[in-house]
């Protein structure tokens, strides 16, 4: 049996867009290996549902041969199509990570904004790997916030957990993190209160399933004051 690798591109991409899937195409097929790639659809705004309904109308006779590589929410859409494959149903069964980031490769599907000096990978101090996410020096008054997108529907629990570590914060500086479900809302915010941490804090909390994004925010003047942030997940189950 010949080898099959089907691609599943990421939010607000297509087959085209994602730069390493050029690359990984020309490399396969020069092995002799088939390689289908599908603009999946309405992917400025996705529904994995109408994701897996396409899946399941264009992806057919699945074999040991068979192999799935995808980016971003594709990756999610992979694992939910998979796991209907066992009785034809493609209702979430057991945890699954919508959002797994250790920044080992930039920052990813993160996206920077704010009025201060944005978030960046830095390699100075990770939790582990070789990077994390840092934001240093914003400026007073100045905060700078990175956030990401999920697709949560169909899910009953879902979880926000990451790394941080706050460097010198004083009660004019800010931290929090926040997920979105039609308002912001923070799971914890630093406030008129000061943080020097010592070594990275893990934090967890639960999240409502219509979430569809999560943030950080940092705020802080001096340039020996920093947020740190790393091996961020939002699990679902």
């Amino acid at each position: 049996m010949a080898k099959k690798v089907y691609l599943i591109h990421g939010w607000g991409g297509n087959d085209s867009s994602e730069g390493w899937f050029g690359w990984l195409k020309e490399n396969l097929k020069e092995k002799g290996i088939e390689v289908i790639g599908f603009n999946m659809p309405n992917t400025d705004e996705p529904k994995i549902e109408e994701w897996l309904g396409f899946m399941k109308e264009n992806i057919k006779n699945i074999d040991e041969e068979t192999y799935f590589l995808g980016h971003s929410i594709g990756c999610q859409a992979i694992l939910r199509f998979l796991e209907g494959l066992d009785n034809d149903e493609t209702d979430p069964t057991g945890p699954t990570e919508l959002v797994n980031d250790g920044f080992e490769v930039g920052l990813g599907d993160w996206v920077v904004s704010g009025s201060g000096a944005l978030w960046l990978q830095e390699s100075d101090l990770p939790y582990e790997g070789t990077y994390s996410a840092r934001a240093k020096k914003s400026g007073a008054d100045l905060p700078t916030y990175m956030e990401t997108s999920f697709d949560a529907s169909g899910f009953s629990t879902v979880t926000f957990e990451y790394y941080r570590r706050l460097i010198g914060l004083d009660t004019v500086d800010d931290f929090a993190a926040e997920y979105f479900d039609g308002t912001w809302n923070a799971v914890e915010s630093l406030g008129t209160g000061r943080a020097n941490d010592g070594s990275y804090v893990f934090k967890t909390f639960s999240i409502p399933s219509t979430a569809t994004k999560v943030r950080f925010m940092c705020e802080c003047g001096a340039v020996s004051e920093k947020c740190y942030v790393d091996n961020v997940k939002v699990i679902a189950e």
